[in-house]
Formats: structure tokens, sequence, C-alpha cells
């Protein structure tokens, strides 16, 4: 999911190029403004059931504490309601995004309520512009597609490198994360079986 606490706006984005879309500018000269400010990854292994509302006028923690009592049957009764993390839920604001879910890994067990803990632990910032390259218009090498991949290297690289700078990204904390592990793995004492395993698509 991809979100946009502004608007504010709420998106599928399970496809990566969804992320690259932005809002159209209006004044010359300003670079087009990205549409997801944030994404959160649903745990599609185990399962989870998530509900968006969004509330008007007022502030967070009011409409937070109105809904308190307002339990859903099934899966979502133990859910409350919390909002997206950086937003000071006291301020005033003309829309708020309020999200609430549960775990769906275990069936014949009690549901895990969402938690802003837990969802902050997969709340990932986007930094970089829609393009930091942008990539000119391939119509002509339409016919050719090794030419057109050519065409688009520059601002795929552009787009990778801004990835790896950006500490928030999941390119970057997926590295981080698989260097930790070859590093316990190198301190562990020797075993027969396999280690590490590296494959790519």
């Amino acid at each position: 999911l991809a979100f946009d606490m502004e608007r504010p706006l709420a998106f599928w984005s399970s496809e990566p190029g969804s992320l690259l879309a932005s809002w159209p500018s209006v004044a010359a000269g300003v670079r087009p403004k990205r549409a997801a400010a944030a994404r959160w990854d649903l745990n599609d292994a185990a399962g989870e059931a998530v509900e968006l509302r969004v509330f008007e006028h007022g502030t967070a923690q009011a409409h937070m504490n109105a809904w308190a009592h307002n339990r859903l049957p099934g899966r979502l009764e133990g859910a409350l309601f919390f909002a997206t993390p950086d937003i000071d839920v006291t301020q005033e604001r003309r829309h708020h995004i309020l999200v609430r879910g549960a775990s769906l890994a275990h069936a014949e067990l009690e549901p895990n309520a969402l938690t802003l803990e837990s969802f902050k632990r997969r709340w990932i910032k986007l930094w970089s512009p829609p393009l930091k390259a942008a990539r000119k218009d391939s119509s002509k090498v339409a016919s050719d597609p090794v030419a057109a991949d050519l065409h688009d290297v520059p601002a795929v690289l552009s787009e990778v490198e801004d990835s790896w700078l950006d500490r928030t990204s999941l390119n970057y904390q997926s590295g981080q994360t698989f260097a930790r592990c070859i590093v316990d793995l190198v301190d562990r004492e020797p075993s027969a079986g396999v280690d590490v395993l590296i494959f790519g698509v």
C-alpha cells in the first residue's frame, strides 16, 4: 500500500512502477511531486486484514478516541484505529488516514491485532523524486526492444542509485539485513550444510 497523507490518499502499490506515479505540476520549472510519500507492505505470506478510513477535520486522536469502542465482528474485533507514522495526532488537519487490522496467520487461534509499533516496522518513507533522470520518449525506438532498453538505462541506474542512498528504502534495508546475516554466519562454527544461497531473477 502507498500513502500520501497530505491529500489524503492510499492506493495499491504491488507493482513497483506505481510508486513512480506523480502529481502533475502546474508551475513552470517545478518537478512533479511523487504521489506516494510512503509505502507499507502487507504480509502476504501469513495474510492480513487491514481497514483504512479517512476522517475529516479535528485531530487524529479525537477520531481514535471516538472509535475506540466501535468494534467489528470477526478478526478485526480486537483491532483499534491508529494514525499513520510521523503524524502528530494532536494537530488539527483537514483529513486524517486511520488504520486498523489483524494478522490472519493462525485461523484456529485468536488473531493478533495490528499495532502502531508493528506497523512502523514496515513503514518505508520515499524521499527521492519519482524520476531523477526523466526517461525520454522512446516511441521512436519502440520497434527495437534492445534500443528501448538501452535508452532507459541511465534513468534506471539513477533510480537504483537513489534507492541505495536512501536509508529508508527497501533495497538499503534488505542489503543491511543481508550483510548482518553474512557477518553472523562468519562468526559461527563451520557447518557441513549450505550457509548462503544467492539467486537472482
